[in-house]
C-alpha cells in the first residue's frame, strides 16, 4: 500500500478503500465518521451512529472513529471495530485512547475494538527508546487499545503492534465472535 506523503485525510481515504475492498465478500461493511456526521442518514447508517455514540448527560457525541467496521443481521446493526487513522501524534497522541475508554464505560458500545492504523512518520511509537524501554506513549496506546497496525515495515512488533496487512484477518476473526 502506496501511503508516503499523504496528508492524513488522503491516508484516511486510501485506508477506507483497502479495508471497504477487503471485506467486501465477508459481509462487513464499512463507513466513516464523515459520513455519519451528515444529515438525514439511511436508516441503516443511522443506526451504526446511534451504535457508536457517546453520551454526556444530554450530549452525545461521536468518537474518533474514522473507519467503522458493522455488520447487519436480521436489520440488526453491530459496529465490529473501528479505526483511528493518524500520520503522527502530536498533540493529540491519546485522542484514540480517550474514545477506546469512553466506549468502554457503556454496556451498549463496551465490545466495539478499537484499532489505531498509522504510517508513524515521526517514529513516535514505532521504536524502543535509546535506554530499550518502549516509548510512554507506545505503552499506553497498546495498553488500552485492541491494536496498532503500522503502515511501514520497520517497527518494534508486538502481540497487539502488527503490520497493517494483518487487520483484515483480525476484523473478520472478531466478527465471528460478535
Amino acid at each position: 500500500m502506496e501511503i508516503n506523503g499523504l496528508e492524513n485525510d488522503e491516508l484516511q481515504n486510501v485506508i477506507y478503500k483497502y479495508i471497504k475492498k477487503s471485506l467486501e465478500a465477508t459481509g462487513l461493511k464499512v463507513t466513516t465518521d464523515k459520513i455519519l456526521s451528515s444529515q438525514n442518514l439511511p436508516e441503516e447508517l443511522d443506526k451504526v451512529k446511534r451504535s457508536i455514540a457517546v453520551s454526556y448527560d444530554r450530549y452525545f457525541f461521536l468518537p474518533d472513529a474514522d473507519i467503522v467496521v458493522y455488520k447487519v443481521e436480521n436489520n440488526d446493526v453491530r459496529v465490529i471495530a473501528i479505526i483511528s487513522v493518524k500520520n503522527s501524534f502530536r498533540e493529540r497522541g491519546f485522542e484514540t485512547t480517550y474514545w477506546k475508554l469512553k466506549l468502554k464505560e457503556s454496556p451498549v458500545t463496551s465490545h466495539i475494538r478499537v484499532f489505531l492504523a498509522t504510517p508513524d512518520k515521526d517514529n513516535e511509537i514505532s521504536y524502543k527508546c535509546p535506554n530499550g524501554r518502549p516509548k510512554k506513549m507506545r505503552i499506553i496506546l497498546e495498553y488500552e487499545l485492541d491494536g496498532i497496525y503500522f503502515l511501514k515495515e520497520d517497527f518494534e512488533e508486538s502481540e497487539k503492534a502488527k503490520h497493517f496487512e494483518k487487520i483484515i484477518d483480525d476484523i473478520i476473526e472478531i466478527s465471528k465472535m460478535l
